[in-house]
C-alpha cells in the first residue's frame, strides 16, 4: 500500500514551537524583535499585543503572564511571538507539506 504524500483531511489544528527561559534577568520581549528584524532582508511586520500594555513588574510577578507574547512578527506563512522570557513560532494554515517545507528554509 502506497502511503499519500498530502492528507485529503488535515488532521493539524496548530502547530507551534516554543522556547522558554527561566531566570531571565532582562526582557527578552525588549531585545529579540530588534534583533530579528535588522537581520531580515524582508522586513517583516510588527504587532504590539494586549499583554504589552500591562507593565513589565505584573507580568513577571503573575505566573499566569510571564509567558504571554507581548509581540508578533508575521512573516508570511510564519508568526514568531515574543514574550518577556520565551518566544514562540507557529505556522499558519495551510501548512506546508513536507516537499516544500523542508526546502523553504
Amino acid at each position: 500500500m502506497k502511503l499519500p504524500r498530502v492528507l485529503e483531511r488535515e488532521p493539524l489544528v496548530d502547530a507551534v514551537f516554543e522556547v522558554r527561559l527561566n531566570g531571565a534577568s532582562s526582557s527578552l520581549a525588549d531585545i529579540l524583535p530588534g534583533a530579528l528584524f535588522t537581520g531580515m532582508s524582508r522586513k517583516p511586520a510588527i504587532s504590539r499585543l494586549p499583554p504589552a500594555e500591562i507593565p513589565y513588574p505584573l507580568r513577571a510577578s503573575d505566573p499566569a503572564l510571564q509567558f504571554a507574547p507581548v509581540s508578533r512578527l508575521d512573516l508570511g506563512q510564519f508568526l514568531i511571538s515574543v514574550g518577556d522570557r520565551n518566544f514562540v513560532i507557529s505556522c499558519k494554515l495551510p501548512y506546508p507539506k513536507w516537499p516544500s517545507g523542508c526546502n523553504s528554509g
